[in-house]
C-alpha cells in the first residue's frame, strides 16, 4: 500500500474500492460518480449531502472519516464497515476535546447543532452544556414533559432556534417509534387473519366466518376450533393495543401542536 493520500507516478492503480483513477484528473470517482475523490488534497472535491452533522457525519469532506484501512466509502456518502457500523455517527465527537467541539458548534447552525445533539446522549449533554441550553434525550419516552417543563421555567427558550430545532428531533424520534410500533402490530393481525381465513389480506369477516364454521364443525375437527379460537383471541388484543396506539398518536399530536405553537407563537 501506499501512504494515504500519496500518488505514486505510473499507473492506472486501483483506488481504495478498487476504482480506477480518473486518467485526466487523477481523482477516484466513488458512487457512480457522484464524488469525485482527490487522492493529493485528501478529501473529496464537493461535500456529502448528508452533511453537517447527519448521517454523513465528519465525512463531508474527508475519505471515510480519515481512516481507509479500516472504514471503506463506496458511495461516496457515509462510511461503511464493521469498525465503523456501531458508532459512525458520533465516535469522532464523543473523543473530541471540549475547545475543539467549542470551535465546531461556533460555526455551525443552530439547526446542525441541534442535529449533531441529537446523535447519541453523550453528544448532547456536550452540546448543551457548550451552548448552556438545556438537554433533551430525543429517546426518553417523557420528553415532551421535559419540554413542557423547560418551557414552563423560562420564556427565552421560546425564542431559541437551537431548542426549537432539538423539539422537532424529539418529535420526530417520537413519531418514528408510535409508527413503528403500530406497523408491528398491523403486520401481526394481519398474519392471524391470513392464517385463520387461509388466504392473503384476509380481512376480520372473513376471519371470523371461519371461526363460525369451525364452531359448526367442531366435532370433526375439534383441534382446529381450539386453534383458531386461540387466535382470534390473540387477534382481539392486539387490535386493542392497535386502538391504544392510535389513540396515543392522536394525543401526542395534540400535545405537539400545543408545545410548537409556544415555540413558533403567530
Amino acid at each position: 500500500y501506499s501512504p494515504y493520500g500519496h500518488r505514486p507516478q505510473g499507473g492506472p492503480f486501483s483506488g481504495f474500492n478498487g476504482e480506477r483513477a480518473d486518467p485526466v484528473t487523477g481523482h477516484y470517482l466513488l458512487g457512480n460518480g457522484y464524488r469525485a475523490f482527490n487522492p493529493v488534497l485528501m478529501r473529496f472535491n464537493s461535500p456529502d449531502s448528508l452533511s453537517p452533522f447527519g448521517r454523513g457525519g465528519l465525512n463531508a469532506y474527508a475519505y471515510c472519516q480519515g481512516d481507509p484501512v479500516n472504514r471503506s466509502d463506496p458511495g461516496g456518502h457515509i462510511p461503511g464497515g464493521a469498525a465503523v457500523t456501531r458508532t459512525a455517527k458520533s465516535f469522532v465527537f464523543e473523543a473530541l476535546p471540549y475547545e475543539l467541539l467549542e470551535n465546531i458548534l461556533k460555526r455551525v447552525s443552530p439547526r446542525d447543532a441541534a442535529a449533531l445533539s441529537a446523535a447519541t446522549p453523550q453528544i448532547g449533554e456536550r452540546v448543551s452544556k457548550i451552548l448552556n441550553k438545556p438537554w433533551v434525550d430525543i429517546n426518553d419516552p417523557n420528553a415532551l414533559s421535559t419540554i413542557e417543563e423547560h418551557l414552563g421555567q423560562t420564556g427565552t427558550l421560546r425564542n431559541d432556534d437551537f431548542y426549537r430545532a432539538q423539539f422537532e428531533h424529539v418529535v420526530k424520534s417520537i413519531h418514528e417509534g408510535i409508527n413503528g410500533k403500530i406497523d408491528r402490530v398491523d403486520l401481526q393481525t394481519q398474519s392471524i387473519l391470513n392464517d385463520v381465513a387461509g388466504s392473503i389480506g384476509s380481512s376480520e369477516l372473513q376471519a371470523t366466518r371461519a371461526l363460525e364454521r369451525a364452531k359448526r364443525f367442531q366435532s370433526a375437527a375439534p383441534d382446529k376450533l381450539v386453534i383458531i379460537t386461540r387466535q382470534m383471541a390473540e387477534y382481539r388484543r392486539l387490535h386493542n393495543h392497535w386502538n391504544a396506539l392510535i389513540n396515543l398518536e392522536a394525543d401526542t399530536g395534540r400535545r405537539v401542536a400545543e408545545i410548537r405553537s409556544v415555540l413558533n407563537p403567530p
